[in-house]
């Protein structure tokens, strides 16, 4: 298991000291052959990521928080992307 360390955050608001947090990433998703297990893990994905992100916004300090939501959206941007293209022919055929 290759361990990764970060620094954690001060005191919160209320004065009460950050508890450390253990991340274990391990075991795999189950296969999604078939309609009941792909069900199971759109439940599964949303469990963890509550779970994930629960743990890092009470344990990691603002400025990590918001620069690891930061680059998880970068790593993703291409998938947001609309090419400027599709837009004007979309366009084109609303005004024909």
């Amino acid at each position: 298991m290759q361990p990764v360390n970060v620094k954690k955050a001060h005191r919160t608001f209320r004065d009460q000291p950050v508890q450390d947090v253990q991340i274990i990433i391990q075991d795999e998703i189950p296969d999604t052959s078939n309609l009941e297990s792909t069900k199971n893990n759109l439940h599964q994905f949303q469990f963890d990521a509550e779970n994930l992100e629960i743990a890092l916004i009470n344990a990691l300090p603002g400025g990590t928080y918001d620069r690891l939501l930061g680059a998880m959206l970068q790593r993703k941007a291409s998938q947001f992307i609309v090419p400027f293209e599709n837009l004007m022919n979309v366009q084109e055929e609303k005004t024909t």
